[in-house]
């Protein structure tokens, strides 16, 4: 049976899907077994306010930017502008949700908690435009590498934590300059490379 390049993406995407799925319910099990019940709850309140921000923050352009560059390729220079975008509508989002946080009472007793989640909501974001032009030039693999890498790491950084003795406040930290980091990088290698 000879497996064509439909089924061959499909077969990446569900694995890369998985594993992604996979590495994200190992670091929730690590922050919970090792650092306990009240860094578990810091650590989903964060994630949830980060998949908040980055959503709504993020204003569906991720999905325009893949069906403007499905109907022509040169649609990929308005990557920019959107990005700036998704930059600011992510910190307004960030703002209105610590605003809301501090009317009752909700935000956990970490310095700069507010900041950590600003970092990441906003690299997370941000890092949906590059991902849908690769996925939109049929560079799935690519897509799926970089997400790995950032699970990947996440976990990596979750059990440095644990091993050193640190805080849940250092994870944040870590996780926030981590995903900036990576977007500094697929940026840089989206300008570089013509596509």
């Amino acid at each position: 049976m000879k497996i064509g390049k439909t089924e061959r993406k499909l077969g990446v995407a569900i694995i890369g899907n998985g594993m992604l799925t996979v590495a994200g319910f190992i670091a929730l099990l690590l922050v919970g077994r090792y650092l306990g019940k009240e860094a578990l709850g810091i650590y989903t309140f964060f994630l949830s306010i980060v998949m908040i921000s980055s959503f709504v923050g993020g204003l569906g352009l991720a999905d325009t930017i893949t069906k403007l560059i499905a109907i022509d390729n040169k649609n990929k220079q308005l990557a920019t502008k959107f990005l700036k975008i998704i930059f600011i509508s992510s910190i307004i989002i960030v703002c209105i949700i610590r605003w809301i946080s501090n009317i009752y009472n909700l935000t956990p007793d970490i310095n700069w908690f507010w900041l950590f989640v600003a970092l990441q909501a906003i690299g997370s974001a941000m890092l949906a435009i590059p991902g849908s032009i690769l996925r939109a030039l049929n560079k799935i693999t690519i897509y799926f590498k970089i997400y790995l890498l950032i699970r990947i790491f996440f976990v990596i950084t979750i059990i440095g934590v644990i091993i050193s003795g640190s805080s849940i406040s250092t994870i944040l930290l870590l996780q926030g300059i981590s995903v900036l980091l990576i977007l500094i990088f697929v940026l840089y290698w989206f300008i570089s490379k013509k596509h």
